[in-house]
């Protein structure tokens, strides 16, 4: 075999060995804060970066990909600075999938609520921050759990039949959210555009004060005939800014 037939099997040898190497290499993505996750994708539910202060739990999401057997990922929770949690994730042959992932999960917990203040987890893995993010508990104003349905429940306002796709013909779709450090009389202007363009508003008044304890609310979109087709978002806003949003489409 010549010497340039030589030279380019260990080129690729080595290019070989290279993308084996970075496979193998641990990798993090983003830190995501949320109110709580799922147990078995362990997915963020209602993820944000301002949480209302007094919240019992605070979430931390985050995949991983290529850790090895045997080893932990740690997280340390700072409020203000200073060290406010600790927990552990322990990768075993059920941490991992079949596509070689690791989504990760970790709580900052406190049943008397969290204190508001600057928050930011840490996550680390062999002794090295691998990934962070910071997020905020504050006591102004701030809806959480924000769902869309076609029908409310009367006792606890929830909606039934959670969706955000709903069948050509829809007439009526609910929006239940939960309101939180609100003063008496604070107005919520509510917004419901299609294909961007604000097609119908309302507002509502809080009637007494809302503090540590969270409440529930309601609005709805209404047409006898049907609701046009389409790219929807409900905007909720308070002094002309938005405070919570989500997208639909009827289709």
């Amino acid at each position: 075999m010549s010497a340039i037939a030589l030279t380019i099997l260990f080129t690729l040898s080595n290019v070989a060995l290279a993308q084996v190497a970075t496979q193998s290499t641990p990798q993090f993505g983003p830190v995501t804060c949320a109110y709580d996750h799922t147990i078995g994708s362990v997915a963020p539910i209602d993820p944000d970066t301002v949480f209302p202060a007094g919240i019992q739990n605070l979430s931390a999401t985050v995949v991983a990909e290529n850790l090895e057997l045997e080893t932990e990922v740690s997280a340390i929770w700072f409020k203000d600075g200073q060290i406010a949690g600790e927990s552990v994730s322990f990768i075993d042959e059920n941490s991992i999938d079949e596509n070689v992932t690791s989504p990760l999960a970790f709580f900052l917990s406190n049943t008397n609520g969290l204190a508001a203040g600057s928050y930011e987890i840490r996550v680390y893995y062999r002794d090295e921050v691998v990934a962070r993010t910071t997020c905020l508990l504050a006591t102004s104003p701030t809806i959480s759990s924000l769902r869309l349905g076609t029908d409310l429940t009367q006792a606890t306002r929830e909606v039934i039949d959670e969706s955000d796709d709903f069948a050509t013909g829809t007439k009526l779709i609910f929006a239940a959210f939960k309101l939180h450090h609100f003063p008496a009389g604070a107005v919520i202007e509510t917004e419901w555009l299609h294909n961007g363009i604000v097609a119908y508003t309302s507002s509502m008044t809080v009637p007494v004060a809302i503090n540590s304890i969270s409440r529930n609310a309601w609005v709805r979109i209404r047409d006898n005939n049907s609701l046009t087709a389409g790219n929807w978002e409900l905007r909720l806003l308070v002094n002309g800014v938005v405070l919570r949003s989500a997208t639909f489409t009827i289709e």
